[in-house]
């Protein structure tokens, strides 16, 4: 007998858990903690369920659900779970005769605020997994603000989330989370920064805007220029404004293919950014394969480069599977490879050059490397990038503050060599 998607489900993680956590709506699964869709086969739903689980969104979404408490007549229920689920903490407290009657003159929501909650409560039987036979009872009040504490801490808005597909077309947390990054500390020409977190907010805000007018709630942006000079950090900085992650699609990974691509769009994790990055080292524009097929006859098609093909990436851009509230990126250090059917107004809504430093930038990262530094070294540093032709980017000058963290005559010095 073929099981059902929710057997399978009760069997891979039990019924009660299926029941507070998720939600089954057709063929499809709902995750109740991190609000969104569970992409799943059902032939592999017990392994998925439980990688979903496991997932870094899943934990610290579920942290903030762990604090349960919920009073009853005489008795005060808690429970703390670890982040796996598994029950940590499990307290019954009894109000005591002089107690109770305080607090049943009171409304319920009042009975268990912290704040008119009597101090010398006592909880006798705290189960902890790191508590010893000498550890003293703790005080109602204080289990609650050291749980509550725990919980404020595990949030996501001090690490950016970086997803990548695995092998199975699902998206998947890449290492540890990576320290935030914000926009001060991206060193970009005047107004660039602000205009692009604007742009970004005003969309995040104007859902109703698109609705009435039928115009798809969805944003793409690219971001052109040479190597080194801020469109990785400032999609990163973007991210940590904003408090998204970034999903991270490479088209030439060997096992990409249009289906996968599909799967992926689909499944977006919620407040995620969309990244592909140096699409032109992908897909070159039409005209210039043209050209160069002809000074090769055995060139292998356009098209056929990659397992993705051209058209196959229009698709998913445009097609219904693109989640509502979409905001797209694009990079590449070559825009003009980048076929102009790909760039066109309607997928790509922006664009942005992020060019070699300024005279602006390049004071903003001296001074930011070296506040210390008096105003002489400092137009020392700007004769010596003057003199030199060399043009130079961010990435580079940051590079070379880095090998004299403390010496910024060194780095003026070592400017030309």
């Amino acid at each position: 007998m073929v099981k059902t998607l929710e057997e399978r489900l009760i069997t891979a993680i039990g019924e009660k858990r299926l029941r507070e956590q998720f939600r089954i709506e057709g063929k499809s699964l709902f995750c109740l903690v991190c609000e969104r869709n569970v992409t799943f086969e059902l032939s592999k739903i017990s392994g998925r369920i439980k990688e979903h689980l496991a997932t870094r969104r899943h934990i610290l979404s579920e942290s903030a659900l762990n604090l349960r408490h919920n009073y009853a007549g005489d008795s005060l229920a808690i429970e703390m779970r670890t982040a796996n689920g598994i029950p940590r903490y499990d307290i019954e407290w009894h109000a005591s005769p002089r107690t109770r009657s305080t607090l049943e003159d009171e409304p319920p929501s009042k009975q268990i605020h912290l704040d008119t909650s009597p101090p010398q409560i006592i909880v006798p039987d705290i189960v902890n997994d790191d508590a010893t036979d000498a550890t003293p009872p703790m005080r109602l009040r204080d289990f609650l603000d050291e749980k509550t504490t725990l919980s404020e801490e595990t949030t996501l808005t001090d690490q950016l989330i970086i997803y990548v597909p695995n092998s199975d077309g699902h998206w998947k947390e890449v290492g540890c989370p990576q320290r935030i990054r914000h926009l001060s500390t991206v060193y970009l020409d005047r107004g660039v920064a602000e205009s692009m977190l604007q742009d970004l907010t005003e969309f995040l805000t104007s859902k109703c805007w698109y609705e009435e007018r039928g115009v798809p709630y969805q944003r793409g942006y690219l971001f052109h220029g040479p190597p080194g000079c801020g469109k990785t950090s400032l999609i990163k900085a973007l991210a940590t404004e904003l408090n998204y992650s970034i999903c991270l699609l490479n088209l030439s990974e060997k096992k990409m293919t249009d289906q996968m691509l599909v799967q992926l769009m689909s499944s977006v994790p919620i407040k995620s950014f969309i990244v592909f990055e140096n699409v032109d080292s992908v897909f070159e524009s039409r005209e210039m394969k043209r050209k160069e097929i002809e000074k090769k006859e055995n060139d292998t098609n356009y098209e056929t480069l990659n397992k993705v093909t051209f058209n196959g990436l229009l698709n998913c851009i445009d097609w219904i599977v693109a989640p509502e509230g979409r905001i797209m990126f694009l990079t590449t250090n070559s825009i003009d490879k980048l076929d102009s059917d790909l760039i066109r107004p309607g997928r790509i809504d922006r664009r942005q050059l992020l060019d070699y430093p300024t005279d602006h930038q390049l004071r903003l990262v001296f001074t930011r490397f070296y506040p210390e530094a008096n105003v002489s070294l400092l137009d020392r540093f700007m004769e010596e990038i003057h003199v030199s032709k060399l043009k130079r980017s961010i990435a580079e000058i940051q590079g070379l503050f880095t090998l004299f963290k403390k010496d910024p005559k060194k780095a003026i010095d070592h400017l030309n060599i």
